[in-house]
């Protein structure tokens, strides 16, 4: 545990370089800032320059289209940029889905878009789900980072 403490803290001297851009008008119900350092200290990572871009149905369909060559809008995507063992990228969110997803899935709109905020993180981190394993391995690491920052709202 003291490990883990002094690993957490040498994460969080590395001066994260932070940016949100609203592209789309909304109370944003996560600290993307702590949500970096959770991601960051459980990783045991430094930052680089992360990128958090919340956008509309419109604007990430746009994006999707683009890059991954889908034709349809998403709840996140991720462009990890660093590739040296930094967490670092662009994480675009589409505020309209992730309403429509968290009154579907019966979630506050706040836990849908910490669950989204940590899903891009851990793509630039480096992780991904192409496959079942890696899937399971990412997904067990959101919930448990998701759970974190819900813990210490509480």
């Amino acid at each position: 545990m003291k490990n883990m403490k002094m690993a957490e803290a040498q994460v969080l001297k590395t001066p994260a370089r932070i940016n949100v851009c609203m592209e789309l008008k909304c109370k944003l119900p996560v600290d993307i800032k702590k949500a970096v350092s959770v991601v960051a200290a459980g990783e045991k990572k430094k930052t680089g320059m992360i990128n958090f871009i919340f956008t509309g149905n419109k604007g990430i369909k746009k994006i999707n289209l683009e890059y991954r060559m889908k034709n349809i809008e998403t709840d996140v995507i991720s462009f990890e940029t660093a590739g040296d063992g930094l967490i670092s990228g662009d994480v675009y969110i589409s505020v309209e889905k992730a309403k429509t997803d968290a009154k579907s899935n019966g979630i506050s709109f706040a836990e849908e878009i910490t669950w989204l905020v940590m899903h891009g993180l851990l793509h630039i981190a480096g992780y991904d789900h192409k496959n079942s394993k890696d899937e399971k391995t990412m997904l067990s690491k959101q919930r448990k980072y998701v759970k974190n920052m819900i813990k210490e709202k509480v």
